[in-house]
């Protein structure tokens, strides 16, 4: 892996800003964002304006007291103290757009499932992300536990809700490529980047190991969700913080430089690659072509026992020999199945065969076949 980003160490002022901005460009275009309640789970709370938001995302970020507007779908929304802020946003925002895609990795801590290694997988993926050129609009963050990673990603502008889709899994299929490549090379000295804590490699966008955000065109109630970076809340765990991600492990902490985006261009190369792989998987799902409805005058190079037999004409003594191969004959000549053991049975019949015997003998044509 080629390391291309070099963050710079700031003030402590300048960081806040940073962050600040961050989060601002998270929740930009919401009204409603996940929020822990008292009750030890994330609700959805509603912004009043801007200026709230404002408001809220600065008690999120010292960790300090707020009052604020739960407003769950079945219920009459109502005020609501919060101790301790810890926020979080949802994608796409109320107008339908994205304003970020995420991977949520989760480690050992959250079961046999998580991934052995964090760091390992999240480098794995940021590489990717670097290569198309997009580690200015990315950054990592220890989750709120301090055990797992979210990377985020930020285009330069609000995108549809397919577009976020294709690039979160166009990035997760490009790494699950890479890690599998360095498996190889490596003569399995080392596991597979994505392996969990089990010893099995995990499942892209399954939750509890590499969660894919968002994960469907099929919106949820509010929108997917993911918590805020840079809670006070969190920073008490180790979580919550900017990391590393190229760095010897464990990650270290970084403080990011500037407010991340994706420059314009570099999102349009890289949405051409994505949409131009979207265009060769979708040439390959294209339905057979289906087969003209029968006609009789269509029929073509019938073996002449077969249409001795339709005909009615087939001297006894070679009648069953010609019913045993006369429907596989048909299908060939792109008869449908069932019509074929209709002219069969039908020519059969004239021929002199009963109706049980021409169908008995198709039945056991067709356990042969199957047996092959």
């Amino acid at each position: 892996m080629t390391r291309s980003y070099i963050p710079q160490q700031t003030s402590p002022a300048s960081h806040g800003a940073i962050c600040r901005g961050i989060l601002a460009k998270i929740l930009d275009g919401s009204d409603f964002a996940p929020c822990m309640m008292p009750w030890g789970s994330f609700g959805p709370i509603r912004f009043a304006d801007g200026s709230e938001c404002e408001a809220l995302i600065d008690a999120h970020l010292r960790g300090g007291p707020a009052v604020v507007t739960f407003a769950p779908f079945d219920k009459q929304p109502k005020r609501v103290r919060i101790d301790a802020l810890q926020l979080g946003s949802y994608c796409p925002a109320a107008d339908g757009l994205c304003r970020w895609f995420a991977f949520d990795l989760d480690g050992a801590s959250h079961g046999a499932g998580g991934l052995a290694d964090v760091d390992r997988a999240a480098a794995t993926l940021w590489e990717r992300i670097d290569s198309f050129g997009g580690w200015r609009g990315s950054i990592v963050v220890r989750s709120r536990s301090g055990s797992g990673r979210h990377i985020w990603a930020f285009p330069p502008k609000p995108i549809s809700l397919a577009d976020a889709c294709a690039a979160v899994a166009f990035l997760a299929a490009a790494a699950n490529m890479v890690a599998a490549r360095d498996y190889s090379d490596s003569d399995a000295m080392l596991p597979n980047a994505f392996t969990t804590a089990s010893g099995v490699l995990a499942t892209m966008g399954k939750s509890g190991a590499i969660e894919l955000i968002p994960k469907s065109t099929t919106r949820p109630d509010r929108g997917y969700s993911l918590a805020l970076p840079f809670g006070a809340v969190a920073a008490r765990n180790g979580g919550g913080v900017a990391v590393d991600p190229f760095a010897s492990h464990p990650a270290p902490i970084i403080e990011p430089e500037t407010v991340p985006s994706w420059t314009p261009a570099t999102w349009e190369i890289f949405m051409a690659d994505v949409r131009r792989e979207l265009a060769r998987i979708e040439s390959r799902r294209q339905p057979a072509k289906r087969r003209p409805a029968f006609h009789p005058d269509r029929i073509r190079k019938l073996d002449p026992r077969t249409q001795s037999l339709i005909d009615g004409t087939m001297r006894e003594g070679e009648r069953n020999k010609a019913i045993y191969y006369g429907v596989g004959d048909l299908i060939r000549s792109g008869i449908p199945e069932a019509e074929a053991e209709r002219m069969i049975v039908s020519g059969a019949v004239r021929c002199g065969v009963s109706q049980r015997e021409a169908e008995a003998t198709i039945r056991s044509a067709r356990r042969k076949a199957v047996r092959k």
